[in-house]
């Protein structure tokens, strides 16, 4: 079995570095590297040449990623459709360059053979409360990115819904217009309803999923195009396009399906990013159930020690007993 391994990275090199090579075995790991189209990669390829089972992304297919923006929807099924070229049975795993393993390689290899068929992402259905207003407005609004400005952004209601004229929404107007997005306005004239052949979910980024479940959701984006045309709206699509697509393919078969792979430590519900592990963490991370085999994020520059700490007492290790989830 092979574990594919989407890396999505942004910044510090040489940390990415680091967390490849703890997750490293040449026989059964796969890496796929996207660099954001705003950063300089080729400081990238200098600290990751020597992987050789390493590949990055193809120049032309790189995305500029917005936070919030569709490029991490579509880094990743490019990264997806790499992979299912392959034909190798095993796993795609999707990580950030912040992120770092909490367990083992070893253990992680026994884990997920142990467990393959699983599908592993967090997700609930729409609206929730775990989301500002229910989330609704991140499906059903129109989304305008008006620079690659972390939140320069706007959403704006359709002409027919009343909280257009919501001061609220003239003050987003008056922005839009500002940048000289005027003419972008007839998009909004229509309502947006998501396709009424799917029910929303919504959920965190990182997942882990079967090759035969990444084919399954390629081809079912081929058969529906608009399905991925109305994503592309979205507000933080990476949350919500994975999640509704397995609920789909496996609403028959819902109890394959278990929570992410990734701790988050996440202190404000709808804070912008999770918290930084510092060393302070190490107990707690080491204290973490099987199933959670990574965590994000980390930041060399902040805190290395708690990197060291992991791999002197962790990922050296060998699991002391074999992986119990099923």
């Amino acid at each position: 079995m092979i574990t594919n391994y989407i890396i999505l990275a942004h910044t510090n090199p040489s940390q990415v570095k680091r967390m490849i090579a703890a997750l490293n075995d040449d026989k059964t790991t796969h890496f796929y590297v996207h660099v954001d189209l705003k950063t300089d990669i080729d400081p990238f390829i200098t600290a990751l040449e020597s992987f050789q089972n390493l590949i990055f992304l193809p120049p032309e297919k790189r995305q500029v990623c917005n936070w919030g923006g569709m490029g991490i929807v579509n880094a990743t099924l490019t990264a997806m459709q790499m992979i299912v070229k392959n034909k190798e049975k095993g796993y795609a795993i999707i990580l950030s360059g912040q992120d770092f393993p909490i367990k083992s390689k070893s253990f992680i290899n026994a884990f997920l053979n142990k467990n393959y068929g699983t599908e592993f992402i967090s997700g609930f259905p729409l609206p929730t409360p775990k989301w500002t207003e229910g989330g609704m407005w991140r499906i059903e609004r129109y989304k305008f990115e008006l620079s690659s400005k972390k939140g320069d952004y706007v959403l704006l209601p359709s002409f027919f819904d009343r909280d257009f004229y919501a001061i609220p929404s003239l003050k987003k107007l008056a922005k839009f217009v500002l940048k000289g997005r005027v003419l972008d306005l007839i998009k909004i004239i229509p309502k947006r309803k998501f396709p009424n052949y799917l029910k929303p979910y919504g959920g965190d980024t990182w997942l882990g999923f079967t090759t035969e479940t990444v084919s399954e959701i390629l081809q079912y984006l081929t058969d529906h195009p608009d399905f991925l045309e109305y994503i592309e709206g979205c507000h933080l699509p990476d949350e919500i396009i994975f999640q509704t697509l397995v609920w789909e393919i496996f609403k028959d078969r819902q109890h394959l399906i278990k929570d992410s792979l990734t701790y988050a430590k996440w202190v404000e519900p709808n804070a912008p990013s999770p918290e930084i592990f510092t060393s302070k963490d190490l107990r707690f991370l080491s204290e973490l159930p099987e199933g959670k085999l990574f965590a994000r994020k980390f930041d060399a520059s902040r805190d290395s020690d708690i990197m060291d700490e992991l791999e002197k007492q962790v990922l050296s290790a060998h699991p002391v007993k074999s992986p119990t989830l099923k």
